[in-house]
């Protein structure tokens, strides 16, 4: 499988070929995939939230093609914020 995608470089970055979301590191990839009926299904990082009501996940920056780059919720860094796609 192949990805077009334009999601830079970097040792910490991970890119899921499935549903092109690109994530800061393993650990925020791996939350972003579930298992339902025995098949794994990619979960979108901006609508997931915690029991708390606080996002799982927040976009730290942009690929190189204006997309966001996902990683764990911290209170404490700003939200980046990305234009809803059409």
């Amino acid at each position: 499988m192949s990805c077009t995608c334009l999601f830079g470089k970097g040792t910490l970055t991970c890119h899921c070929a499935a549903c092109h979301v690109t994530f800061t590191g393993a650990e925020s990839f791996d939350r972003h995939q579930t298992i339902e009926n025995g098949k794994v299904v990619c979960r979108d990082p901006a609508t997931w939230m915690k029991d708390d009501g606080d996002p799982l996940f927040m976009a730290y920056r942009e690929t190189p093609d204006g997309k966001p780059v996902w990683g764990r919720y911290r209170p404490d860094l700003p939200q980046r914020t990305f234009p809803v796609p059409a």
